[in-house]
C-alpha cells in the first residue's frame, strides 16, 4: 500500500504541472496583458509600466535570461539566485506561486487567498448539507426501489428520475425563487448579510436536494439492482433474514466501491461550492467568486481557483482508490 502511495504522488506531479501550463496559456498568453485593464482607462503610461513590472508582465512567457540569474547565485547566494530563476519568466512565476499557494492579488488589489478563505465557509454551509441529506435519501430509496423492482413503484421512480433528470438546474432555483421566496415569503430570496448563514440557505440547500434526487437515485438505484440479483441475497432472504437486515448490512456493504466512488469524487466539489445556487442567491461562497471573476475577467483568481480543482480532484481521486482497499478487503495493491 505504501509504494502504491509514494507511485501515486509522484504521478500527481506531472499532471499538476500540466494544469499549470494549460491555465498559464488560457489565462496569460491567449488572454493577453491585461496591465491597462487592472490600472484603468486613464492610467498614464508610467503607471501601466509599474503595474506590469509588479504582476511580471514585463517578462518573457517561457524563456529565462540566465546572465542575471548566474550573476545573482554569484553575489547573494542560493536563496536570491533561485528567487531570481522564478522571476526570470513568466510561467516559472506562474508556477512557483501556484506551488507555494502564494496567489498574489486580484485586480480589486485584495489577496486571493484571504477570498478564497472567506468564501470556504459560506460554500461549506450550502454544500455539506445538501451533499450528506442528498446521499442518504438517494441511497435508502435505491435500496427500496431495488428491493421493489419490476412493480409500480419501481416503474415510476424511473419516470420521475427521467423526469427530474430532464429538468434544468437553473429552472428549480427560479420556480424555488418565484413561489417559496417570493410568492410565499417563506425564505428569503437574497442572502442578508445581517441575517445568519444558517436562515439564508434553506431554500438553496432543499434546491439542490430536489434537483439531485433524479441522477443520484438512478443512479445507486442501478448499483442496488446488481447486488440484489447476486445469489448471496437469495441465500440471505432463505434463511429468514428481514428485508431491512438484508438489503442495508449485506446489499449496501456489497454495493460500497461505486458508492465511494461517486462520495469521493464529489467532495471536491463541496469545497468549490455551487455556482448557480450562490449566483442566484447572493451567497458569497467560492462559487460565487468564480461566476465574478468570470464576469470581471479577473484571470488572477480563475488561475488560484482552476489550480485548487484540479488539485482537489487529484488527492481525492487518490483517496477514491484507498478507500477501496478499506471497503473491500479483496482489492489489493501491488
Amino acid at each position: 500500500m505504501t509504494a502504491y502511495i509514494i507511485r501515486r504522488l509522484l504521478y500527481m506531479i506531472p499532471i499538476v504541472v500540466g494544469v499549470l501550463l494549460i491555465t498559464f496559456v488560457l489565462f496569460t498568453v491567449i488572454g493577453g496583458d491585461i496591465s491597462q485593464q487592472i490600472a484603468g482607462k486613464n492610467a498614464d503610461a508610467e503607471t501601466v509600466a509599474e503595474i506590469r513590472a509588479e504582476y511580471g508582465f514585463d517578462k518573457p512567457y517561457f524563456k529565462v535570461e540566465m546572465a542575471p540569474v548566474r550573476e545573482s547565485f554569484k553575489e547573494d547566494g542560493f536563496k536570491a539566485g533561485m528567487k531570481s530563476f522564478f522571476e526570470g519568466s513568466q510561467f516559472l512565476r506562474h508556477f512557483k506561486n501556484a506551488v507555494t499557494f502564494n496567489f498574489g492579488r486580484a485586480m480589486d488589489r485584495q489577496k486571493i487567498s484571504e477570498k478564497i478563505l472567506q468564501g470556504v465557509g459560506p460554500s461549506l454551509s450550502l454544500t455539506v448539507p445538501m451533499f450528506i441529506a442528498s446521499l442518504i435519501i438517494t441511497i435508502s430509496l435505491a435500496l427500496a426501489v431495488a428491493f421493489l423492482r419490476g412493480t409500480a413503484w419501481d416503474f415510476g421512480t424511473v419516470v420521475l428520475c427521467v423526469i427530474l433528470m430532464s429538468v434544468p438546474y437553473l429552472s428549480f432555483i427560479i420556480f424555488g425563487q418565484y413561489i417559496f421566496a417570493y410568492k410565499l415569503d417563506l425564505f428569503p430570496i437574497y442572502y442578508n448579510p445581517t441575517e445568519p448563514m444558517s436562515f439564508s440557505v434553506i431554500l438553496p440547500i432543499l434546491i439542490g436536494i430536489v434537483a439531485s434526487l433524479g441522477p443520484g437515485l438512478r443512479f445507486y438505484r442501478t448499483v442496488m439492482l446488481d447486488e440484489i440479483r447476486s445469489d448471496y441475497v437469495r441465500t440471505a432472504f432463505a434463511k429468514g433474514l428481514t428485508a431491512r437486515v438484508v438489503l442495508f448490512k449485506h446489499v449496501l456493504k456489497n454495493a460500497m466501491i461505486p458508492i465511494v466512488t461517486n462520495v469521493v469524487m464529489s467532495l471536491p466539489r463541496l469545497v468549490l461550492g455551487s455556482l448557480l445556487l450562490e449566483r442566484f442567491f447572493g451567497i458569497p461562497g467560492l462559487g460565487y467568486l468564480m461566476v465574478e471573476s468570470i464576469a470581471g475577467r479577473d484571470f488572477f483568481v480563475l488561475n488560484a481557483m482552476t489550480f485548487m480543482m484540479a488539485l482537489l480532484i487529484v488527492i481525492f481521486t487518490l483517496l477514491t482508490d484507498i478507500c477501496y482497499a478499506w471497503v473491500d478487503p479483496r482489492v489489493k495493491f501491488e
